[in-house]
């Protein structure tokens, strides 16, 4: 495809409409482009699953360097991406080409999952012991419970004294402690 004919208008429509947003780059890219920072930004906002995959694979010789580097390019390239799925095929040779049908059905298995309020509110009072969030101002913010308010994607609530005063590293810190405790993936 041509980048410049490329609308993302029509992008962000195809977005909206669909469950799984599949990103498709050269395995030998230097770094992502903003249109690519955009459409990942816009699928995880938009609650949608990700998988990432990095093509022409065969072409590479030394694989385990270029994984890693691929890897931390989404890594810091998109601190908001906690956990994607990241594949690496080859279309022309069939290697692991199958296996994105397979990691779609994960994803929605994932999305479609349901947690017990009683899971969550455990798992919740281990993390704050752990690591308790920061006083305001001189007082105690109390995380009271959480709930799963829907799934696909799978969404909560974490009810406290001082909601809206959660500082924002705090708030990653428990979405990347809940994704990880529960399997939840991106």
């Amino acid at each position: 495809y041509k980048k410049k004919n490329i609308d993302f208008i029509n992008l962000s429509k195809a977005i909206k409409s669909c469950d799984i947003v599949i990103l498709i780059l050269e395995a030998t890219i230097e770094r992502l482009d903003r249109l690519n920072k955009r459409l990942v930004n816009y699928s995880l906002n938009n609650g949608k699953g990700l998988i990432i995959i990095f093509n022409k694979w065969d072409l590479i010789t030394n694989k385990k360097i270029v994984k890693k580097k691929l890897t931390n390019i989404f890594k810091f390239s998109l601190t908001q991406i906690i956990s994607a799925e990241i594949m690496f095929v080859s279309a022309l040779k069939d290697i692991k080409f199958n296996k994105i049908f397979e990691l779609s059905g994960k994803i929605k298995d994932t999305f479609n999952k349901k947690i017990q309020t009683s899971s969550l509110n455990k798992w919740l009072s281990c993390v704050t012991k752990l690591n308790p969030p920061a006083k305001i101002k001189g007082k105690e913010l109390k995380l009271k419970y959480v709930t799963q308010i829907k799934n696909y994607p799978p969404t909560f609530i974490i009810f406290s004294n001082y909601s809206t005063k959660i500082d924002l590293t705090y708030k990653r810190f428990l979405e990347k402690k809940l994704k990880n405790f529960f399997k939840l993936g991106n």
